[in-house]
């Protein structure tokens, strides 16, 4: 699940947050304490746009999938134990 989230959620989170002024903690979260470049000029395009957003949601998705396999592994050796 971590390595999901710092190698596909988070790019694309630090990238959709470039043009948002971010505080403190949370800034050096996103950008890792440097600041973001600008978007492009012009934004994204539509396809550019769509490509990043089912790249957000697949991650999001195979978390949860990790999630769940973790949790029935976990409650199988409670049980088990």
């Amino acid at each position: 699940m971590h390595l999901v989230f710092w190698f596909v959620t988070r790019p694309v989170n630090k990238f959709w947050l470039k043009t948002f002024q971010t505080y403190q903690l949370n800034g050096r979260f996103f950008d890792g304490g440097q600041t973001a470049g600008p978007m492009p000029r012009g934004g994204l395009d539509a396809r550019e746009w769509k490509s990043m957003r089912d790249r957000w949601e697949a991650s999001h998705l195979v978390r949860a999938m990790l999630s769940l396999i973790a949790f029935l592994a976990l409650s199988a050796a409670v049980v088990r134990g």
